[in-house]
């Protein structure tokens, strides 16, 4: 509504002017008042619309930014763990930051403006015709060659512009990765490597950042240099149309002012089609993370205690990599505990990750209560089964934030249970303010064993029919083991569990032992029978570690 009304009086004032010096030159001192006017509302008007639009297109600009990232956070949620092994964090960031916000600032008002210009370029002309037809058959073929060479231009700048992008998304992603290592690198003596890659990256973004600027200048300097010629075209016709008496002095200035005018829309248009080359470039970029997701399963687990885990000659590997699993075929009867052993690399925590979906299989089924997991339902998923992964993630907040992960609907009784049940009773009695403690003001150092134990009472509190426990117990101390062991033996009673541990006393309360050996099944049976048969794998991994100092 702002922006016909904007171009409107663009074109009007023109035409105002000309009646004010055509006024003035033939002495008709009393119109000259009300043209001032008339003038006058024009210029506040303008003002007026400029400041209403800049604001509505602020406006438009910073929620369609944030309604996109939050769909793309909302997605990257709910991808697998191979998209993260593929995408490094920095180019996650600018991803999601960077070219979000160039999207959104530019196309909450690009097609808008692209129109307006456009409009305000035609009105151009047939004010012009509307004055005199010659200056009309003088900027037709002006505008129609500035549009042809605009189509010309458009999209050639693309590849520059992508390749500048993903350069920069190097860039983060490497400062990411060196400032997490800053401390092995320093000692091992790698400074001098980081600031030579960084260097090299720079003068790479240097190189396509050139290439993509002056391929996108090369449009405005034309506009410029044609419109300087059209408006020396346009005073030279004004001169003699006035010397002929057929344009008084009002007319001739009106058509250099329409004539100055038109470069603006065509000069906003060019510098407009440039940011809509950027902007493709960026929703390339955004669309990948907005397309690529996972499919999702629409069947549900039935509520239930536990459920069945089977593995159907299931075969994994990264991309072109080589397989990590290979033909992996094992029943796990709802109720019982299985543990995972095997040499590290051998796949072990991959078969947790493919069994919470986390991982898709390249190869074979896996099925969880009779469905294939494929085919779940992921809310359904998470609700019946719960992965407690090696290290603890704590976020900014209070320990309930970091217990329930910031989800509602939890009583603080049902809190201190999972705590306590957890083996975190001593914990709890030691803070300050509790439950409401933060952790990261005071009590954000959390030992390992805590910070495992609560990975457990976060599990706990889901009260989930599944668990599956990723080496629970790799980083603590012996003392903090057992205490964990034992919080293990009663949060797995009842339910079907998969516990991958290097220590075996971890695997004492499992029902049955799967041995992997370079991603395939060595082994797999009853705890009991494995123990009592010498000659088994698991027999000799259990003497070996009773006989080591």
């Amino acid at each position: 509504m702002l922006l016909p009304l904007d171009i409107g009086r663009q074109l009007l004032t023109p035409e105002i002017l000309r009646r004010f010096i055509d006024s003035a030159v033939s002495g008709r001192i009393e119109s000259t008042g009300r043209l001032v006017v008339v003038y006058f509302a024009l210029v506040v008007a303008g003002l007026g619309t400029s400041v209403l639009m800049a604001n509505i297109s602020a406006k438009l600009a910073w929620s369609s930014t944030n309604d996109l990232r939050d769909q793309i956070m909302a997605g990257l949620l709910r991808q697998n763990a191979s998209f993260f092994a593929k995408a490094s964090p920095g180019e996650l960031v600018d991803r999601i930051d960077n070219d979000t916000a160039r999207l959104g600032s530019t196309m909450s008002g690009l097609l808008l403006d692209l129109a307006a210009q456009t409009l305000l370029a035609v009105g151009i002309i047939a004010a012009l015709c509307r004055l005199d037809w010659r200056f009309g058959v003088l900027f037709l073929p002006f505008t129609a060659a500035m549009l042809v060479l605009l189509r010309r231009q458009a999209g050639r700048a693309l590849p520059y512009i992508e390749a500048q992008r993903e350069t920069e998304a190097l860039i983060l992603g490497a400062v990411d990765e060196w400032t997490t290592g800053a401390e092995d690198l320093r000692t091992a003596g790698g400074v001098d490597h980081v600031r030579s890659s960084l260097w090299e990256l720079g003068r790479r973004e240097y190189r396509t950042g050139r290439l993509a600027a002056a391929t996108g200048a090369r449009w405005p300097a034309t506009v410029q240099a044609l419109s300087v010629i059209s408006t020396l075209l346009a005073l030279a016709l004004g001169v003699e149309l006035n010397r002929a008496g057929t344009a008084t002095v009002g007319t001739v200035f009106a058509a250099l002012s329409y004539a100055t005018l038109i470069r603006f829309p065509l000069t906003q248009i060019a510098s407009r089609a440039l940011e809509a080359q950027t902007a493709v470039v960026s929703l390339r970029r955004v669309r990948r993370l907005l397309v690529d997701r996972p499919a999702e399963g629409t069947a549900r687990l039935a509520p239930n205690r536990s459920y069945e885990l089977v593995f159907d000659r299931v075969t994994f590997g990264y991309d072109e990599g080589p397989a990590i699993l290979r033909d992996v075929s094992f029943r796990l009867p709802a109720g019982q505990i299985l543990g995972l052993v095997g040499r590290t690399g051998s796949g072990k925590s991959t078969i947790i990750k493919l069994a919470f979906r986390h991982l898709v299989p390249s190869a074979g089924r896996i099925h969880v209560g009779g469905h294939d997991l494929s085919l779940l339902n992921r809310a359904s998923l998470r609700r019946s089964v719960a992965y407690i992964p090696q290290g603890i993630t704590l976020f900014d907040g209070t320990l309930r934030d970091n217990l329930t992960l910031f989800a509602t609907g939890y009583d603080d009784r049902a809190l201190l249970t999972a705590l306590r049940e957890a083996g975190l009773g001593a914990l709890l009695e030691s803070l300050p303010d509790g439950l409401d403690t933060r952790l990261d003001a005071g009590w954000n150092r959390l030992s390992t064993g805590e910070g495992q134990m609560l990975n457990l009472a976060r599990a706990f509190l889901t009260d989930p029919a599944i668990v599956l426990l990723d080496e629970p117990s790799s980083q603590i101390d012996p003392h903090a083991e057992r205490a964990l062991r034992e919080a293990l033996r009663r949060f797995a009673r009842g339910r079907t569990a998969v516990i991958v541990s290097h220590r075996l006393e971890t695997l004492e309360v499992a029902d049955r032992i799967l041995v992997l050996d370079d991603g395939q099944v060595a082994e797999y049976g009853a705890r009991a029978a494995l123990l009592a048969d010498p000659g088994s794998a698991f027999a000799r991994l259990i003497a070996a570690e009773t006989a080591a100092p």
